[in-house]
């Protein structure tokens, strides 16, 4: 029968979760990056199609243009994603049962869908589709590896090159655990086999290509600027590993600006003299030689910090429950991986703390291999061996089912509180911000200039995520700064209302300025780098939001 078949079984849940989580949660872009990296790539800021997105591969772009041509007014790098975060989980699901059976397999997938959810659905995003895809490419290489299978081993190679092309360093954190499956079978079988290392070395030659041809395109010469200017930028973005006050007094003791520093560090960086890359790396030079020191004594508590605020995500105790079913299984193998597996972790976990990248969206991707890579030691006939649950093989699985419903509503309710029970939200752009992009559209020749947040503000609610951004809808609305700073289409579109330094230019009459700032920030630094004193009205005003001009004083 249909229904007796691992992968329809798979396909029924994932199709009922997807449908799911989305009607009670926030359908929207889970990181501002993916939002304008997808107006990169419409051609939001007045350029053609445009595969330069930086963070995710240029292949992506490719292999997206052809439905962009067809359907322009459709938002697929958002719908892909969502696709291919649904392909990912039925492909996890798929191996449960197919491990487990119906019984066991369908409430312990119902668990790790209940508790995974969350951070991938509800947060779909460029750096969770990486996890997600590389996940689902190491077990299905794995156990195509395992089984001999060829197609599994052919899907896996186009699971890990997807991973790789939406971001490389979530891909990277999952190789170990690829690595030690695959060392693992190598051990069992005792000898290689050769189709898989065919398939792996073709999978890495193409990864590793569609890489070099995503650097030669930055390494153009309208992008190379623009490529080489993300690294400075990125170090006051990142994280400080150093110390600010004495950072800007070497800098005054040098005859620099402490200003610089300090604007660069409040991401305000559009000065194309004073805040370029030469002059940040500067900056970054006298920085570097104000680092803290790593605290080694601080560590182990800021381990078990981490470790201990895991336990209050639902992707820390799906882990939690998959080492509880691998150890009442009677197999050395599946004794073994909780062990493993929790090394993997914590080494993650240490290396993300010694870089200062323990953010939600990383941390949770952590989670998600420790509990996907423990799938191919689950055993059915394990667990029916196991003496507590020999006999009792029915009352289990009832007590999985009501477990994981009850899990299912927690997780739910926790993300419902948020989206306060719409079907199929999405964010949406207030009146304030409706009257600005309308004043902004009228105005055509006109330059505004907006700070992060503000930047941000507007970025997470002006487009639904399902559709296209359109064409040329952000080419006069400019960041004062943020990584898309120096795209050659935007500095085009800034040369054509003549602007050539945005913040310099703040004093032409066609330039204006979204802050959020109590006090307008530029007076002092216009004073000194320009040597110019300004004065600052509200010229127009939009519910909260007020839009400054700034002026030459009289006289001066």
């Amino acid at each position: 029968m249909l229904f007796r078949s691992p992968f329809a079984v798979a396909l029924l849940i994932n199709v009922l979760v997807f449908l799911l989580y989305p009607a009670f949660g926030v359908l929207a872009y889970g990181s501002l990056d993916d939002y304008f990296m997808s107006s990169v790539l419409t051609g939001a800021y007045g350029s053609d199609y445009n595969v330069h997105m930086y963070f995710v591969n240029s292949a992506y772009g490719y292999f997206l243009k052809l439905f962009y041509l067809l359907f322009p007014k459709v938002g697929w790098y958002f719908l892909f994603e969502l696709v291919g975060t649904f392909a990912a989980f039925t492909t996890f699901t798929y191996f449960i049962i197919r491990r487990l059976g119906c019984r066991f397999g369908v409430p312990v997938s119902l668990i790790m869908l209940a508790a995974l959810a969350p951070d991938f659905y509800f947060q779909i995003s460029f750096t969770q589709c990486a996890t997600v895809y590389t996940a689902a490419g190491i077990l299905l290489f794995a156990e195509g590896d395992s089984n001999k299978t060829k197609r599994f081993l052919l899907m896996g190679a186009f699971f890990l090159i997807a991973g790789s092309i939406m971001r490389w360093e979530g891909f990277l954190l999952g190789l170990p655990y690829l690595c030690v499956l695959l060392a693992l079978n190598l051990y069992s079988r005792k000898r290689v086999y050769k189709v898989s290392v065919l398939i792996l070395c073709a999978a890495i030659a193409i990864l590793y290509g569609f890489r070099i041809h995503d650097k030669y395109l930055f390494a153009q010469s309208d992008y190379r600027y623009y490529a080489e200017y993300q690294a400075p930028r990125a170090f006051f973005g990142d994280g400080a590993f150093y110390d600010s006050e004495s950072t800007k007094d070497e800098l005054e003791e040098r005859g620099m600006s402490s200003l610089d520093f300090s604007f660069a560090k409040s991401w305000i960086l559009y000065d194309t003299e004073n805040l370029n890359a030469e002059k940040l790396s500067s900056i970054i030079d006298i920085a570097n030689r104000n680092l803290y020191e790593p605290n080694w004594a601080k560590m182990p508590i800021a381990f078990a910090v981490t470790v201990s605020r895991a336990l209050t995500r639902t992707s820390g105790w799906c882990w939690v429950i998959l080492c509880i079913l691998l150890v009442i299984i009677p197999s050395k193998k599946s004794n073994l991986y909780p062990w493993v597996s929790l090394a993997i972790v914590a080494a993650s976990i240490g290396y993300l703390l010694l870089v200062n990248r323990v953010v939600d969206h990383v941390v949770s991707g952590v989670w998600l291999y420790a509990v996907v890579c423990g799938i191919p030691f689950l055993e059915k006939k394990g667990i029916e061996r196991n003496r507590i649950v020999k006999g009792r093989e029915k009352l289990l699985s009832y007590l999985m089912v009501v477990f994981a419903i009850l899990f299912a509503t927690v997780s739910i309710s926790s993300q419902t509180l948020k989206s306060e029970w719409s079907i199929i939200e999405t964010r949406k752009m207030d009146k304030d911000w409706k009257d600005f992009v309308n004043f902004a559209e009228s105005h055509p020749d006109d330059v505004f200039l907006l700070s992060f947040d503000r930047y941000k503000e507007l970025g997470l609610a002006k487009d639904k995520p399902y559709r296209a951004i359109e064409p040329g809808s952000w080419r006069n609305i400019f960041p004062l700064g943020y990584w898309n700073m120096n795209l050659p289409a935007m500095r085009k579109e800034l040369a054509k209302r003549k602007v050539s330094n945005p913040i310099k230019d703040i004093v032409n009459d066609n330039v204006y300025v979204m802050e959020e700032y109590p006090y307008p920030v530029f007076l002092d630094f216009y004073e000194q780098h320009y040597h110019e004193q300004l004065s600052v009205d509200t010229a127009y005003t939009f519910g909260s939001l007020q839009l400054l001009k700034y002026h030459r004083r009289r006289g001066d």
